[in-house]
């Protein structure tokens, strides 16, 4: 974790796009978690287990929407892999290079 003082004495450069992604991530989460927890009343008992599951990976999706707005690098990158779009990739790539505060330790 980066303090905010480590941040603005380095003159580092904003975290809007991460911020972005985090928020994105919370909120597309949260519509798909009351998706599926309307979809467990509606589906056969076959199939419950399931739609259990996608509601749990759901709820999970919002905490790491939280730590990626949080600067957290691992959950950055977890968020990148998670959305299967090599665009979103590469930008990443460079935008943690970019940033020295979400550089390795």
């Amino acid at each position: 974790m980066v303090n905010e003082t480590q941040i603005s004495e380095t003159k580092e450069k904003g975290y809007k796009w991460g911020y972005f992604q985090g928020i994105t991530l919370i909120i597309g989460s949260s519509l798909y978690a009351v998706f599926w927890l309307l979809m467990l009343f509606e589906v056969p008992n076959e199939e419950k287990l399931i739609t259990f599951y996608y509601f749990l990976l759901s709820i999970h999706l919002i905490g790491l929407g939280y730590f990626v707005c949080d600067r957290d690098r691992q959950a950055f990158i977890i968020a990148s892999i998670l959305s299967i779009n090599p665009i979103i990739w590469i930008i990443n790539y460079y935008y943690i290079g970019k940033r020295k505060y979400l550089h390795k330790k």
